[in-house]
């Protein structure tokens, strides 16, 4: 109370509504305030008159839309990456078939390998739709994430299994430490599971043969951690804040190469917050990384 307009909300802007209704007009407009942080504002400003139409002040009626406003930022932004990713398995489809049908067909050696192509970036685009659909799930507060008690163990096999004989093709070695009689926590299993396979995935994926990829379990007073660690690459200390944003990639080349959609770390960040946990990764350059979910061991089902 007694505060001047700009000292509530210090945008010039906000002082050009209340001129304009001290005018005799209604003025409409979303205001940018920073207090210190952004805030989007949307607001109305009326004129208030007395019994015979002289005019006593202006009504403000504000609504703070900064929540909505970044939904839609995000929005329009997920919309135009899914579109590119999209894009570049359809036109590389596209250009295949072309080739086939103007007589690339005629030739068994060059049919076979635009075939093989053609698998490859299906199962690629197939891999980015099944991804999404993990996002969106994920992300919608409609459905519930129904969660029983579960054996981290038995979870962590489960996933390292998944990859035994990809790693053992790679002549990666994979290691698995679970210590005994680990207690059980309530966590939606198929969603963790996924998680650490997308992880475990990462992992084989940048390490070259001869490689170490491990999977450690520790439990805590207060949580379970699961620990996936690898010898491959590494990352860049500065990429570090970013590997968990939808479709970043550190390298995009071999990624394609390799069939990553740029989507599991993010599925594995939302996952594990869901849960009330957390991901952490640590890595170094030319010597790997290990990424770590902390899940709390009071998750209630």
């Amino acid at each position: 109370m007694g505060r001047r307009t700009i000292e509530a909300f210090p945008s010039y802007r906000v002082e050009e509504l209340v001129s304009k209704a001290l005018g005799g007009e209604e003025a409409f407009s979303e205001v940018e305030i920073y207090d210190p942080r952004r805030r989007i504002l949307k607001m109305k400003v009326s004129p208030l008159r007395a019994e015979r139409n002289e005019m006593m002040g202006v009504v403000l009626v504000v609504d703070d839309v900064t929540k909505v406003r970044q939904l839609e930022k995000a929005r329009r932004e997920f919309t135009a990456n899914v579109s590119h990713e999209l894009r570049t398995p359809i036109s590389a489809i596209q250009a295949l078939a072309e080739a086939l049908l103007e007589g690339a067909s005629h030739d068994p050696h060059l049919s076979t390998r635009f075939a093989e192509n053609i698998y490859q970036e299906t199962r690629q685009l197939a891999n980015l739709v099944e991804d999404i659909l993990y996002l969106s799930r994920l992300e919608s507060e409609e459905i519930p994430l129904h969660k029983n008690p579960v054996s981290p163990g038995v979870m962590a096999e489960k996933a390292v299994d998944r990859f035994r004989a990809q790693a053992k093709e790679k002549r990666i070695e994979l290691k698995v430490k679970i210590p005994p009689n680990i207690s059980p926590i309530a966590v939606n299993e198929q969603y963790i599971i996924i998680s650490l396979s997308n992880l475990l995935d990462n992992a084989i994926k940048y390490t070259p043969a001869g490689g170490t990829v491990s999977v450690i379990l520790e439990e805590g007073e207060e949580e379970i951690s699961f620990r996936v660690s690898d010898t491959g690459a590494g990352i860049l200390t500065r990429e570090l804040p970013r590997i968990f944003v939808r479709f970043y990639r550190v390298d995009k080349a071999r990624s394609h190469e390799s069939g990553s959609t740029g989507l599991g770390l993010s599925i594995a960040k939302h996952v594990v917050e869901k849960h009330g946990g957390r991901i952490e990764v640590k890595s170094f350059l030319g010597k790997g990384s290990t990424f770590t979910i902390h899940l709390p061991k009071n998750t209630q089902p």
